[in-house]
This record gives C-alpha cells, sequence and structure tokens, in this order.
C-alpha cells in the first residue's frame, strides 16, 4: 500500500513495461501453446499501438513460449443479473418505508467500479446536505494537488544577534503555514514541536529578548475535533504555548504580538524551522476521526498554496476548481468550508461516486480509501456494519448533522472481490440512530452475493522476484481450484492497470529483455468460474548489469495473517515496493521470507534488508531456521539491515537462543517495549545528526509500540526516540560485518522523501553507493 505522489506518465510508463518486454510462463519448454492475453478496448490499444517497441525503434518480441496454454484468456469481470438487481432494489425500498424515514430525502448511487454496472440510484443528480462527507472532496484534493508527502511548517527567525550575556535587542518572529503538529494525534506530547524550536533558539546563544515574541501567519494548536476553526484564537492558543516553551529552556520575552500576516525584515535569520507529518498521515486523521478543524485547515491551506489566499472562499474554489478537471460535475454542488459543519453546502450522490471513481483510479487510491474509518474497526464506524459482508471491507466516510445523515465510500466485495462505489445521503431523519441504521442495512443489501457465483480462489502468495540470465523472474504459489492466473506488472508497484496483465496457466513467469535500471514490480491474482482472487503481495526487482547486489526479504506475515486492525480484511500488502521506490543504482531483487532458506541462498547477495513489521507472537520475528541463516550468512561477511518493531521483544520469548541472537548477532540489548513515541531523530554515524523521521502512517501500519534497544558488543546508537521514553531507536555496527538494526519498521516511516534519504544514507554505509 503504497504512498507517493502521482506522476502524470506513470499509467502510460506501465503500457510500455508490458509491451516491451516478452513474458513466458511456465517451465515447460516441449508444452504446446500460445499466450493470449486479455483484449485491449480501443483507447488502450491506440496507446499500446503509440507506444509499441516497434514504433519506438525498439525490437518488437512476439509471445511465443511453448509453455503457454493457448485457450486461456482473461475473463470479463461478472455483472448482476436483472433479477437480482430488482432483489436489491425492492430491499432498500423496503427499508425506506420504515417509520424513521417517513419524510426523507435519499439521494443515493451504488456502483461497481470493476464492471460499471449500475446496482442502485435514487435522485442521485439532487444536491443535498453532504455533512461531514465534504471531507472527502477536501482531503482527496489535498493528496491530489499537494501530493502526500507535502508538509506544512513553523518557522522561527530572529532579528538582531544576541550578546555575549544573551540580550537580544530584536525580536523572535514565529511564521505559521497551517501546521497541525502541535497535537495528540501526531506526537507525545503535543508540544514537541515548539520545545524543539525553543531548544533551536536557545542553541544560538540567546536567553533574554528586550524585543517581542510576534506569532504571525496561521497556527493550528491542538485542533478541537468537533470545532469550526478559528484563526485569531489558535494563533492566540500557539503564542502562549511558544512562550511557555521558551521559558522552559530558560528564555525571558515579555512582549507579545499576533499578527494574520507579516512582511519579514530583511536582517531576519531563520533559525528553525518544523515540518508537520505529511498530507498522507494528517487526511487518515482527518477521515477517521472525522475532524473538523483539521478539514478546515486543510481547506485554507490549499486556499493558499494554489489559490494565494488562506480563506474558505479560497480553498472551496481551488477544490471545486479541481474536482471539474478530475471529470466531476459540479452542477449544484455548494462549498462553505472544509468540514461539513455548513448546513448551505450542497453536494449529490453522483459527485461522490464520480470523486471515488477517479480517486481509484489514481496511484494515491489505497491511501485515500485507508483514510476512511473501516467498517466495525475504527474512526466514526468502529462500531457499524459489523456483519461477515461488510466488516473490514467497507471504506466509508460518515456525515452528521441535525436531520442529516449521510455514507459515502468503497466496499471491497466479499463476493467476486469487486469494488463498489457508494454514496447515500440522507436528508429529514428523525431518528439519528435509527437513521444510521437504516444506511448500514442499506449498504448491507449490496455487500451480499449478488453475483451468484460462488467463492473466488485464495490469493497466491507470491515467493520471489529475481534477476536471471536475460530478464527477470517470477514465481509464486499453486492456487487449488485455479484455472489461471493474471499476472500485474508496474513501474511503481502503485499504478495498476488490467490491460497490461497478462494470463498465465504456471505458477513462473518471465520477463525478457528488461533493459538494466529498469524497476519492474509485479502481483498475482488467481482466476477461476467463480471469479477472481484478491492480489497477492507486491513484490519488485531492479535489474542488473550481472546478479543483483541486494536482496529484499518480505518478513511481514503478521498484518495479513492475525491480521492488524487497519486490514482487518487480511488482504495484500505492497510494503515491499516502499523499499524498492527508495533505492536507486542498485540492482535488487526481492523474496518471501520463507525463500531465504530454501531455493534463494543469502550469500549471493552483498547486501540483505529484512523487513519485518510488528511480526512477533505466532507469526514470529525470525524463526529459528531464520536466525542459523543469518547467523551463518554474517559470519561470512555478509551485511544485514533489518527493521521492526517487535524484533527485540518476540526474540526475548525464544529463550536463551533468542537472546543470544538478538546480543551477540544483532548486536542490541532489548531495552524496553514501548518507546511511547512515533518519532526518531538520527544522532550521529550512519544517518547524520539531528535529522527527524517520523513513523506514523494511521489506516497502513499503526505502529503501537516501537521497541527501544541498546547497543551492545561494539555497536553504537545512531537512532534515538525523541518524546515518550526516549532511548535508542536503531544503531549500526561495523566490524567483522556490517548491521543496522531499528526498533520500528523502514516501510512505516511517512515521508517517501524522507524514506528515499534514509535509503541513500544507509545504501552508502553499507559501501552499495559511492
Amino acid at each position: 500500500m503504497t504512498r507517493r505522489f502521482f506522476d502524470a506518465n506513470s499509467l502510460c510508463k506501465t503500457v510500455l513495461l508490458a509491451l516491451a518486454v516478452m513474458l513466458s510462463c511456465g517451465a515447460d519448454p516441449s508444452a504446446s501453446s500460445v499466450h493470449r492475453s486479455q483484449p485491449l478496448n480501443a483507447e488502450a490499444r491506440s496507446e499500446a499501438e503509440r507506444l509499441s517497441p516497434s514504433t519506438l525503434g525498439g525490437a518488437t518480441r512476439g509471445f511465443t513460449d511453448a509453455s503457454v496454454r493457448a485457450d486461456f484468456v482473461l475473463p470479463e469481470p461478472a455483472t448482476v443479473s436483472a433479477e437480482k438487481l430488482k432483489e436489491l432494489a425492492d430491499t432498500i425500498a423496503v427499508i425506506r418505508q420504515r417509520p424513521a424515514l417517513s419524510k426523507h430525502q435519499l439521494s443515493a448511487l451504488v456502483v461497481d467500479l470493476d464492471t460499471g454496472q449500475v446496482l442502485y440510484e435514487s435522485d442521485s443528480t439532487r444536491p443535498q446536505k453532504p455533512a461531514s462527507n465534504t471531507k472527502m472532496f477536501t482531503t482527496a484534493a489535498a493528496l491530489e494537488l499537494l501530493g502526500p508527502d507535502h508538509t506544512l511548517s513553523t518557522k522561527v527567525y530572529l532579528t538582531g544577534t544576541p550578546t555575549d550575556k544573551g540580550t537580544l535587542e530584536g525580536d523572535l518572529i514565529v511564521v505559521g503555514d497551517q501546521d497541525p503538529s502541535v497535537s495528540e494525534h501526531f506526537y507525545n506530547p503535543p508540544e514537541i514541536p515548539y520545545q524543539t524550536l525553543a531548544k533551536a533558539v536557545s542553541a544560538k546563544g540567546a536567553v533574554h529578548f528586550k524585543g517581542s515574541l510576534v506569532m504571525a501567519g496561521d497556527f493550528l494548536f491542538k485542533g478541537f475535533r468537533y470545532d469550526t476553526l478559528d484563526v485569531e484564537k489558535h494563533r492566540k492558543a500557539a503564542g502562549d504555548a511558544f512562550k511557555a516553551a521558551l521559558n522552559g529552556v530558560g528564555i525571558s520575552i515579555k512582549e507579545r504580538k499576533d499578527v494574520p500576516t507579516i512582511e519579514l525584515p530583511p536582517e531576519a535569520e531563520l533559525v528553525a524551522e518544523w515540518r508537520s507529518p505529511p498530507v498522507s498521515t494528517i487526511v487518515t486523521v482527518t477521515n477517521q476521526l472525522s475532524h473538523n478543524e483539521f478539514a478546515d485547515n486543510l481547506s485554507r491551506h490549499l486556499g493558499l498554496i494554489i489559490g494565494g489566499e488562506s480563506s474558505f472562499a479560497a480553498g472551496t474554489k481551488v477544490v471545486k476548481d479541481w474536482l471539474l478537471a478530475a471529470g466531476v460535475d459540479t452542477e449544484g454542488l455548494v462549498l462553505n468550508d472544509g468540514s461539513g459543519l455548513s448546513h448551505d453546502n450542497r453536494a449529490t450522490a453522483a459527485q461522490f461516486v464520480a470523486l471515488i471513481r477517479y480517486m481509484e483510479s489514481r496511484p494515491t487510491a489505497e491511501l485515500w480509501r485507508h483514510s476512511m474509518s473501516v467498517a466495525g474497526e475504527n474512526g466514526t464506524f468502529v462500531a457499524r456494519m459489523k456483519g461477515d459482508d461488510t466488516r473490514g471491507r467497507v471504506f466509508a466516510k460518515s456525515g452528521t448533522l441535525d436531520g442529516t445523515l449521510a455514507t459515502s465510500g468503497v466496499l471491497l466485495s466479499k463476493h467476486g472481490n469487486h469494488r463498489i462505489a457508494f454514496s447515500l445521503l440522507l436528508d429529514q431523519v428523525k431518528s439519528r440512530k435509527l437513521g444510521r441504521t437504516a444506511l448500514d442495512d442499506m449498504v448491507q443489501a449490496f455487500a451480499g452475493d449478488l453475483l451468484q457465483q460462488g467463492s473466488p480462489p485464495e490469493a497466491p502468495v507470491l515467493r520471489m522476484v529475481r534477476n536471471v540470465a536475460g530478464g527477470l523472474e517470477v514465481s509464486w504459489s499453486a492456487v487449488e481450484g485455479a484455472d489461471g492466473y493474471r499476472v500485474w506488472l508496474s513501474d511503481d508497484g502503485a499504478t495498476w492497470s488490467p490491460q497490461v496483465a497478462r494470463g498465465c496457466t504456471a505458477e513462473r513467469l518471465k520477463l525478457r529483455d528488461v533493459p538494466a535500471g529498469k524497476k519492474v514490480y509485479v502481483r498475482v491474482s488467481a482466476v477461476s468460474k467463480s471469479g477472481e482472487s484478491t492480489p497477492s503481495d507486491v513484490y519488485g526487482a531492479a535489474v542488473g548489469e550481472g546478479a543483483a547486489r541486494l536482496l529484499l526479504v518480505d518478513g511481514d506475515d503478521r498484518w495479513q495473517d492475525e491480521p492488524a486492525k487497519e486490514n482487518a480484511m487480511g488482504a495484500a500488502h505492497a510494503f515491499m515496493a516502499e523499499y524498492g521506490q527508495a533505492i536507486d543504482g542498485v540492482a535488487f531483487d526481492t523474496c518471501a521470507n520463507e525463500e531465504t532458506a530454501a531455493s534463494l541462498p543469502l550469500s549471493g547477495y552483498p547486501l540483505v534488508i529484512w523487513a519485518l513489521g510488528e511480526e512477533a507472537g505466532e507469526s514470529k520475528a525470525l524463526t529459528a531456521l531464520e536466525r542459523d541463516t543469518l547467523e551463518g550468512y554474517l559470519k561470512q561477511g555478509g551485511a544485514l539491515w533489518i527493521t521492526g518493531s517487535e524484533l527485540g521483544f518476540d526474540l526475548l520469548t525464544e529463550g536463551d537462543d533468542g537472546k543470544r541472537f538478538l546480543e551477540e548477532v544483532l548486536k542490541v540489548r532489548f531495552a524496553s517495549d514501548d518507546a511511547c513515541t512515533l518519532v526518531a531523530r538520527a544522532n550521529g554515524g550512519a544517518f547524520g545528526g539531528s535529522n527527524l523521521i517520523g513513523f506514523n502512517t494511521p489506516g497502513f501500519m499503526d505502529i503501537t509500540t516501537p521497541d527501544v534497544l541498546s547497543p551492545v558488543n561494539g555497536a553504537r546508537s545512531n537512532l534515538a526516540y525523541e518524546g515518550g521514553t526516549s532511548g535508542s531507536a536503531g544503531i549500526e555496527y561495523d566490524g567483522d560485518y556490517k548491521l543496522l538494526v531499528w526498533g520500528f519498521p523502514f516501510e512505516s516511516i511517512d515521508s517517501g522523501a524522507r524514506r528515499n534519504e534514509v535509503m541513500v544514507q544507509g545504501l552508502k554505509f553499507f559501501g552499495m553507493l559511492p
């Protein structure tokens, strides 16, 4: 589940990838067959011809491998029969006749995104109050226009130079860029941002200011979930808190000014800057908590960054203009804020479904979907829709105003694995409780088995993607009852198109003529007459001139097997793509952890990066066999970077051998089970000094108890937790072998740019990059 900003050329690159390589399935060259791919629609065919290798001057190679069955063509997704559609309409009609809905108005639309079939519709173009469903417009626009990695800032300037005694004649100016960081939803304690900035001011030698503390711009101090944003109130509260942080490090300043804008004097010196968690994290907190001030703040920030003015008018105009450009018909759409508190907002079910359809086609699809509340699991739907067909499968935004209820989102259907987009806007409701029950029952109605085609097959388990002579090889487990497999290809691990997927009947695939330096990501789904499975995990490889020098090992099984609350379905993950996208200039392979002691020896790789996520308990961070494999590899001079939030804790449950491996091989001692923070700071060594690393990724991997680790046996600390209980978050060892060990997962770093930076630093430590 990747979190990267959209590359406008991603789909074109993916089409080119599928056309520029030869796909050959199976291991038996004597079997007679011809590969037949899923037919392209006219638009895709035109694009494919435009980007074909022959058009671009490359050599075109046909699908001629003899092991591909000629009669396997990927089927089109099944549609719902007219009879079942009528049954659905009748069921919803009965629900609408309940006494609590006697005078209601319903704008509703339900669409199967994988077939385009309308499953249910009622006045879907009539504008009604959207309530907090408005946040869907705001957060989607923020992700797409600003990018998931965009951050908001608080900057501190000084005018003048401190004397030897620490007196400064000038001002201390704090410029706010609508940064919502000071909140318990991001840091423990919430004041960490201001405390950090105050320490930076103290480091300049200033102790006493004769000028003023100037708070300029927009601030959001401990945002209030249920309130309408009051900018002046927050500016004052932020000023009070910042002054307290200054006092905490021994700095006194008496005068105070609060201003909406400021023109910085020429002599102003920037001494410190705090960057918020990325927008990807902010939108998740906003949607799951239905946080009104965070949503309004995002709206104003869009106005400032895109429209040049921090106001609701500017922000809502940016959102509406973006919606129109995204293909959403905005006729009748009225937005007065970003949160939906305004009773004058108006939207239609058709507009919400159009938005969902658009976002589901974007590389930010998984990110935006997982920013919603999950039925029966978290957010405002934690106690709703707990049935087997809906729990963990409905990702939705709730909405509530007096007399108004709304529910819009995506259902990942248990029956056929289709994505169902829906919007139900309900006005003139007598009872909130009974109205919500009615909405939930409507969702349950179309979450049932409408296709009547039986249970789809299980998802394949991807084994590896690796460099081999002449290209890349992909292999996966066989699935009982599968007629074949759909093999998906991607350039970035986030953008997938069925037009470039290929059908295959064996459990192996070879990609030929992939150019050196090219990254390829793969996922596989099983296909039968009963439908198509959910896809496998996403693995990738970067092609080298020879053998790959780096192996990525996916040991992140617990997230699916137990499963985690943020993944109640036990769906596959794309965490290894987070690693792959951060790697440049080094050829790499990816495999499941089970393969390291079997078909893929570690000895062939100068560096192994082992991802553990939150592995512990029944899933085991490292089995006895894996520990033996790693110890043997390291004793032969190998190098290992291993990350996971339960690594130390879990190894201690393995008795004396687990403790010995932890301390003698990994060079760390388990200090405590919970750092009580989601921020670490580099403190020298491989990752430099002072830079912060946030690992707050709600909706994807909610890290609850990051391990505190102490270096032993010649290792040194290179990361320290910021806030919480403090202590070491990571160590490095450079002796008879090289090690990096972290107490939190690399894949949980909440900024793509920060992941890239940290990866480069790590690869340099291991000598993989100059």
